[in-house]
């Protein structure tokens, strides 16, 4: 056996030089092995991250391979050549974390009390309507007869920009059970605070009249099926009033105090408000006025008596007749012993919650509608079925009265409601304040003063006139000045009218008696 062949020197060694011991040789082969292994470790830690990832696919190269897919059964093979990834045909639920558990918690617990609710809703409101739709098959008296017809009357909500919202609710939680027992209604509108209070006084001030001769009732045509006018006032005390909310009923019961304790004299409201404003001097030109007077003074005094037509001249005020006629006889003036008969009425509680404050108020009815309709369920119930009894005053010593009706509303009002006068006469005088240079512009143009300006040419309005802004300013004041009269009707200080004479006149349904 030949002896073993020292190791060869790397190739980057020179080789050795002529004339060197041979016996040297194995010393350096020896001394630069270490050189080599240390050449080499650097070399690898020069390779960074690539031989690393070659080393750890060097060591997985010896475990033995993922078995294979098992095959799917059923739809999902079917599906699973329809592109659909494995990953979601193999998908099995797992229980949400605890973040998910909150979310879906709180969703699952408000979805199911706003299901709850409406499905109970839902049944109060069927369930009232099978009750009463069976008065809705029986016949009339006669084929020219006519249904029960009720009056219903809505308030605006104090700061409440929805003048319908009142009638709105009626229509939403009232109106269900009338139509269900063929019960027709009439709708009053009252855009402004203090309207009802002014049509009910206006009614009944003309109500009064006929009844004692001072004026004309409405002729009665005769045709088949056209009402008298006794069988129509029989017809109205049959039908009966529904009143929405209390600003409702402190309007409605501050019309009739007007109505019965300031005489039967004719009265009408935009005619009072004309009265008021038609002399204030606002329009009247101070020089004209002056010069033409003593002219004009004598003639107007001489015919005082003659009612002559509105008109708007500058010295209209000189020929207007005396401001109240002769008065009659003391007797027509007096509210009578017996008051006339009224329809009973239903008082439906309405509020309506308003600003950021009330928002928790506004989540929680969200989820209580059922409650709303089962209280508008029971007043038409009462009302449909006549169930009455007589209005409860605040001097019978009853400890909920009928005057302080739904009082828990009034807590409801913005505070800003408390401002409104202010804010009127805040808007009243700017309007004037810009009223007077428009007055001299309008002027000037009808004397001749002044040709078109340049925006008056360019704008496809009318030229504003005197007579147009007397106008313009006789429906500001009937806003401003009905606004003002509704405020101290409605506001919370201000007690519901009332007259100790009214004890057993009016009657309300009972909503109290449940089955």
């Amino acid at each position: 056996m030949s002896d073993p062949q020292p190791p060869s020197a790397p190739p980057s060694a020179s080789p050795p030089a002529s004339g060197a011991p041979t016996a040297s040789t194995p010393a350096v082969a020896a001394a630069s092995a270490p050189e080599a292994a240390g050449a080499a470790a650097s070399a690898t830690a020069s390779k960074g991250p690539s031989a690393g990832t070659g080393a750890h696919v060097n060591s997985t190269a010896g475990l033995p391979p993922k078995p294979p897919a098992q095959p799917l059964h059923g739809f999902r093979a079917a599906l699973e050549h329809t592109g659909i990834p494995r990953s979601v045909l193999l998908w099995k639920p797992k229980l949400p974390g605890r973040n998910w558990s909150i979310f879906f918690g709180v969703v699952g617990t408000l979805s199911y009390l706003y299901y709850d609710d409406r499905k109970k809703a839902k049944a109060i409101r069927q369930e009232y309507i099978e009750k009463v739709s069976y008065l809705a098959q029986q016949p009339l008296a006669s084929s020219l007869d006519i249904p029960r017809k009720v009056k219903v009357y809505g308030a605006r909500f104090p700061e409440d920009d929805d003048t319908d919202r009142s009638l709105r609710y009626f229509r939403k939680y009232v109106k269900p059970y009338l139509v269900a027992a063929a019960i027709d209604y009439e709708q009053v509108h009252a855009p402004l605070y203090g309207s009802i209070a002014r049509i009910v006084r206006a009614k009944t001030v003309r109500d009064r009249r006929q009844a004692l001769g001072l004026e004309a009732g409405e002729e009665a045509l005769s045709l088949p099926g056209v009402l008298s006018p006794e069988t129509v006032r029989q017809r109205e005390l049959e039908g009966g009033t529904i009143l929405i909310g209390r600003p409702s009923l402190k309007e409605y019961l501050a019309g009739l105090h007007l109505a019965y304790n300031n005489g039967v004299n004719e009265w009408v409201w935009e005619k009072e408000i004309d009265r008021a404003i038609k002399n204030d001097g606002v329009f009247d030109e101070p020089v004209a006025v002056a010069a033409e007077a003593p002219a004009e003074s004598e003639p107007a005094a001489a015919a005082p008596a003659t009612p002559a037509a509105p008109n708007y001249t500058n010295l209209s005020f000189l020929a207007r007749p005396p401001a109240a006629p002769a008065a009659p006889a003391p007797a027509w003036h007096a509210a009578p012993d017996q008051l006339p008969a009224q329809p009973p009425i239903l008082l439906v509680p309405f509020h309506n919650h308003l600003g950021f404050k009330q928002i928790p108020y506004m989540l929680y009815d969200w989820f209580t509608e059922r409650k709303r309709v089962q209280a508008g369920a029971e007043a038409a119930y009462a009302l449909i079925t006549n169930e009455i009894r007589p209005f409860v005053g605040p001097d019978e010593g009853a400890a909920n009265p009928d005057t302080d009706f739904d009082v828990k509303a009034e807590s409801y009002y913005k505070s800003r409601y408390e401002g409104l006068p202010e804010r009127t006469e805040h808007a009243r005088k700017e309007y004037y304040k810009e009223l007077a240079p428009r007055l001299e512009s309008a002027r000037q143009f009808a004397r001749g003063e002044r040709g078109l300006t340049d925006e008056e040419k360019k704008s496809d309005a009318p030229i504003v006139t005197e007579d147009a802004l007397r106008e313009e300013r006789r429906k500001k004041e009937l806003r401003w000045l009905g606004t003002m009269e509704g405020f101290e009707i409605v506001r919370p200080e201000t007690p519901t009218a009332w007259d100790p004479k009214w004890h057993g006149w009016l009657r309300v349904y009972d909503t109290s008696k449940k089955e």
